[in-house]
C-alpha cells in the first residue's frame, strides 16, 4: 500500500511541474557596436588581407556594414612595415601588395587605425600580434576510392614528418581544380600534435572527398597554426556548429587576439601544398 501511495505521489508530482507554464519575457540589453576583424597573413604567395566591419545587433541582424577609410598596416619585430591598401572592388577589405610575404619564426603586428565605429569623431587604434611558425610539409598522400554511409568519394591520407616541436597545430584546406572548396572555417579540418609530435606522420586521414570526379586536381594546404587561432576556431566552433542547444553550456564570447575590445581574429601561418590528380 505504500509503495502504491509512492507511485501516485510521483505521477502528481510529474504533473504538477508539466502543467503549470508560464511564459516570461526578458528584456536583454543590446550590446555596443565594435569592430570586426578578419585578417591572415602568411609566408606564401597566397593574397594578404584584412577585413573590417562593425557588429550588429543580435536581435536585428542587418546586412554587414563595411569600415572604409581605416589605416591598416602590418609591422615585424625588425621594424619592417607593409601598407595594406583598400580594394576598389570591395569596401572595407585591404590587400597587402602582391609581392609582400612573411618569414617564418617572425612575430608580426596588425595595425589598425583611423576607424571611427560610432561615426561620433572618436577615431581609434586596434592592435593584434601573431607569429608564422615552420610549416609541415606533406611530402606524399595516398587516394582511396570509397563509400561512406552510402555516399561516394575519396579518402586522402597524408604522410609527413612531424617537427620536433611540442605544441604545434595544423589547419588543412583543399582546393578542385584551382578552385577552394572548404571556403567556411566549419568545413576546414584542424588538429594539434599531441601524439603524432616529431614522429613521421605515416597515413593520416585529412578529408573524405565527395565533391570532386576521377580525373580532378586536388591540392591540400596544410597551414602550421598559433594556438591562440586553434583556440580562437575551437571557442568559434562551439558556438555555432557544436553548439548543442539545451544541452550546451551558456553562451560565451569569442576567443580574439585583437585589442580594445574588437572581435575577429588576425591569423599568422606557414603554409605547405601538394597537388595531385584523382584516379
Amino acid at each position: 500500500m505504500k509503495k502504491f501511495l509512492n507511485i501516485i505521489g510521483l505521477f502528481l508530482l510529474i504533473y504538477s511541474l508539466t502543467s503549470c507554464t508560464e511564459e516570461i519575457d526578458l528584456e536583454l540589453n543590446e550590446s555596443y557596436t565594435r569592430l570586426v576583424v578578419e585578417g591572415h597573413f602568411s609566408d606564401s604567395d597566397s593574397t594578404h588581407f584584412v577585413k573590417l566591419s562593425k557588429s550588429s545587433s543580435y536581435f536585428n541582424p542587418d546586412k554587414t556594414e563595411y569600415i572604409s577609410g581605416a589605416d591598416v598596416s602590418i609591422s615585424n619585430e625588425l621594424g619592417n612595415i607593409i601598407q595594406l591598401n583598400e580594394s576598389s572592388n570591395q569596401k572595407g577589405l585591404y590587400l597587402a601588395p602582391q609581392n609582400q610575404k612573411g618569414q617564418q619564426d617572425t612575430e608580426y603586428i596588425l595595425h589598425i587605425e583611423n576607424v571611427d565605429i560610432d561615426e561620433n569623431g572618436d577615431f581609434e587604434k586596434y592592435e593584434a600580434r601573431g607569429k608564422i611558425k615552420h610549416p609541415l610539409e606533406i611530402d606524399s598522400v595516398r587516394v582511396l576510392k570509397d563509400e561512406v554511409f552510402g555516399v561516394e568519394g575519396f579518402r586522402i591520407f597524408g604522410y609527413a614528418q612531424e617537427p620536433a616541436s611540442f605544441g604545434d597545430f595544423y589547419l588543412f584546406k583543399y582546393y578542385i581544380n584551382g578552385v577552394l572548396s572548404t571556403d567556411t572555417l566549419s568545413e576546414n579540418v584542424f588538429t594539434d600534435d599531441a601524439t603524432v609530435n616529431g614522429n613521421y606522420i605515416n597515413g593520416l586521414e585529412i578529408y573524405f572527398i565527395r565533391d570532386a570526379n576521377s580525373g580532378d586536381t586536388i591540392t591540400i594546404e596544410a597551414q602550421s597554426i598559433t594556438k591562440e587561432y586553434y583556440d580562437f576556431i575551437i571557442s568559434f566552433m562551439l558556438e555555432t556548429e557544436w553548439q548543442a542547444g539545451a544541452f550546451g553550456g551558456p553562451p560565451a564570447n569569442v576567443e580574439t587576439n585583437i585589442s580594445n575590445n574588437a572581435m575577429g581574429f588576425f591569423s599568422t601561418t606557414s603554409n605547405s601544398y601538394i597537388t595531385f590528380i584523382l584516379p
